[in-house]
């Protein structure tokens, strides 16, 4: 079983985030390989290299991966994603409570506590 550890990076180091994403894939179990994509990417790839855990380093760099849009990366990942059994990434903050008003109650529901029974 391999993991796909997207690297949260400012192209020159690593951010704390990609160590405590770390600490859950070691969790799971199985190869660890961390992406590291970007322009001018190398210093945070070498970062990447030294964590305990980590079995390989891909390092992606490109004008197209320069502003961290969706697009491009996630036509990488989806590139790289046959060769993996568990992909994983950090939401920025915003999207991240954007993705979970999907998955709460509304405050109508009969499972809200915020509901009258």
């Amino acid at each position: 079983m391999a993991i796909l550890l997207l690297a949260d990076h400012d192209n020159a180091s690593l951010s704390d985030q990609t160590a405590k994403a770390l600490t859950a894939a070691i969790k799971i179990g199985g190869d660890i390989h961390i992406l590291v994509a970007g322009k001018a990417a190398k210093p945070a790839a070498d970062a990447a290299a030294k964590l305990a855990g980590v079995s390989k380093v891909l390092l992606a760099e490109s004008d197209e991966l320069a502003n961290n849009l969706a697009e491009p990366l996630a036509d990488l990942i989806v590139s790289l994603s046959a060769s993996y059994d568990t992909i994983m990434f950090r939401l920025p903050p915003r999207s991240a409570r954007m993705f979970c008003r999907g998955w709460r109650p509304s405050s109508t529901s009969p499972r809200s506590p915020r509901s009258s029974r």
